[in-house]
C-alpha cells in the first residue's frame, strides 16, 4: 500500500506541475528541452514544429499554462507572438532565442505580448529562476539586450513624455523604482509613503509619460536613464537577492540592477 500510494503520490504531484505548449522546427531540440523543463519542476504537454499548428490547436480547445516558442536566424516567427497573446490571455508567453537572432526580434516580443525572453546559452539554474519570475505573473527580458537597443534607440527613446509634463521630485524616485522593477509595495518602503499613495502616483506617472501601463511606463524609464545607480535609497536600499547583481559593462560606468543572471524584471499589470 505504501509503494503504491507513493507513486500515486508522486504521479499527482507530476500533473499539477505547470503544462506547456512547445513550438519549434527541431525535433532533437524538442526532446532536449522538455527533459531539461522536466528537471526543473515543468512538463511539455503538447509539441509541434511551428507556430501556425499550435494555434489550430489553441483553437481546438487546448489552454496550456504556458507557451515555448523559439526565435533562431532561420526560423523567426515572431507574428505569431501577437496570435497566440490574444487567444490566450491569460497563458504565460515565453521565447526562447539564439543569441544571434536579431536583437530587434527582443523589441517586438516584447509588444506583441510576450512574458519572458530568454537566450539558448542560459543556464538551467538561470532558466529555472526566470520561469519562476514568469509564472509569477513578471515579465523578464535580458537586460543587456536591453541596454543595446537602447544605445541604438531602439527602444524608442524619441517617445518623451507628454509635453508640458513637469516630473516632481517624487516622481523621479518612483521612475528610478519603476526602472528597476519594484512592485508598487517596494517603492512605499523606499520612498517612505502608503502603497496607496505610491498607487496614486504612479497613475499620474503612466498619464505624463503617455504609457497604458506600468511595463511601458518601466521601458520608458529604462530609455531615460532613471535606471542608473543614482545612490538614491530606491537604488542602494534593500531588495531581493535577484535584484542585487549589477552589470557595469552594459554601458559607460552605469550599473543596471538585475534579475537573475542577465535579466530585467518589469511587472505587468497597469498600475498595480
Amino acid at each position: 500500500m505504501e509503494i503504491g500510494s507513493s507513486t500515486a503520490q508522486i504521479a499527482d504531484a507530476r500533473e499539477r506541475r505547470p503544462c506547456g505548449l512547445l513550438i519549434d522546427p527541431q525535433a532533437l531540440f524538442r526532446e532536449g528541452l522538455k527533459l531539461v523543463l522536466e528537471t526543473i519542476g515543468y512538463r511539455i504537454g503538447a509539441e509541434t514544429d511551428d507556430a501556425s499548428a499550435a494555434l489550430r490547436a489553441v483553437e481546438g480547445g487546448s489552454r496550456p499554462d504556458f507557451v515555448v516558442l523559439t526565435l533562431r536566424p532561420s526560423h523567426s516567427d515572431a507574428g505569431a507572438i501577437s496570435t497566440l497573446r490574444e487567444c490566450l490571455p491569460q497563458t504565460r508567453l515565453i521565447v526562447f532565442a539564439d543569441t544571434a537572432t536579431d536583437p530587434s526580434l527582443l523589441l517586438k516580443s516584447m509588444r506583441a505580448g510576450a512574458d519572458g525572453y530568454v537566450l539558448l546559452d542560459v543556464k538551467p539554474d538561470v532558466l529555472r529562476q526566470s520561469l519562476e519570475l514568469i509564472m509569477l505573473g513578471e515579465r523578464v527580458f535580458p537586460v543587456a539586450m536591453l541596454m543595446n537597443l537602447l544605445d541604438q534607440g531602439g527602444l524608442g527613446a524619441s517617445e518623451d513624455a507628454r509635453p508640458g509634463a513637469a516630473f516632481s521630485p517624487r516622481d523621479e524616485e518612483i521612475l528610478r523604482c519603476l526602472a528597476q522593477g519594484y512592485s508598487n509595495k517596494m517603492i512605499a518602503h523606499a520612498i517612505g509613503t502608503t502603497e496607496a499613495t505610491t498607487k496614486a502616483h504612479i497613475k499620474s506617472i503612466l498619464q505624463k509619460v503617455g504609457a497604458a501601463n506600468r511595463t511601458q511606463a518601466a521601458t520608458w524609464a529604462v530609455s531615460k536613464g532613471f535606471a542608473a545607480n543614482t545612490g538614491h535609497p530606491a537604488a542602494t536600499g534593500t531588495r531581493p537577492s535577484f535584484l542585487t547583481r549589477n552589470r557595469r559593462d552594459a554601458g559607460a560606468g552605469v550599473e543596471i540592477p538585475l534579475a537573475p543572471s542577465h535579466t530585467a524584471r518589469l511587472r505587468t499589470s497597469g498600475a498595480e
